[in-house]
């Protein structure tokens, strides 16, 4: 598959991704939202993770063969997934909540990560 294949599927997965957000943010999902802190204690460690995974992942895109643009959006939507993904454990956990601050600081961090990951593998 070259990257002009790939840029259909990830258009796909975009939209269906923010039609979801857009879905539960407005519906709720059911869910109860977390009442926490822009600061708290836990937001460098979205950060970070969120660095870490974006940057590891546009790198390895852009070794791949990604361009430029792939790779980022390789990163990003890693990063998106894994908060994603995080946010709805916990949901299911002992906090019983999700965060959308928490969301916010990792793709924030995922944004600074992919960056890096994208030039250093262009």
């Amino acid at each position: 598959m070259n990257n002009g294949d790939r840029w259909p599927m990830l258009r796909r997965a975009a939209v269906l991704t923010l039609l979801g957000a857009v879905l539960c943010s407005t519906a709720g999902c059911g869910a109860s939202v977390c009442r926490d802190l822009w600061l708290g204690p836990d937001k460098t460690r979205h950060f970070a993770a969120g660095f870490a995974i974006g940057a590891a992942s546009s790198t390895l895109a852009g070794h791949q063969g990604w361009s430029t643009a792939g790779s980022a959006a390789v990163g990003l939507g890693t990063v998106a997934a894994a908060g994603a993904a995080k946010e709805t454990a916990d949901l299911h956990g002992a906090a019983a909540c999700w965060s959308w601050k928490d969301i916010a600081w990792t793709l924030l961090g995922g944004a600074a990560g992919t960056a890096l990951g994208t030039a250093v593998s262009h």
